[in-house]
């Protein structure tokens, strides 16, 4: 299960290049206490949008949406959700 984490460019940035920073501090905590880790999406990127998306592997989705509930909570934060699963196509 993969949690989408959106943050507005100013904290993606921050993250990005200090994670233990203090613009970081709020995000990194709410991780840190569901024990988990937000990984950039695009980890080579220029583009300034595609860098405010980070990701995180969850295996349990009780917890995964109380973790998106939390990050929303947060001012850097512009989108936190469950990836829906993967599911073939059917004719």
């Amino acid at each position: 299960m993969e949690v989408v984490v959106r943050l507005v460019p100013e904290a993606a940035k921050a993250l990005r290049e200090d994670p233990s920073g203090d613009r970081a501090h709020a995000v990194q905590d709410v991780a840190n206490s569901f024990g988990v880790k937000l990984l950039p999406m695009h980890r080579q990127v220029c583009d300034g949008k595609l860098a405010t998306f980070f990701v995180i592997d969850y295996a349990d989705p009780r917890s995964a949406r109380r973790l998106t509930e939390s990050l929303r909570h947060l001012q850097d934060v512009s989108a936190a959700y469950v990836k829906a699963a993967a599911e073939p196509a059917v004719n």
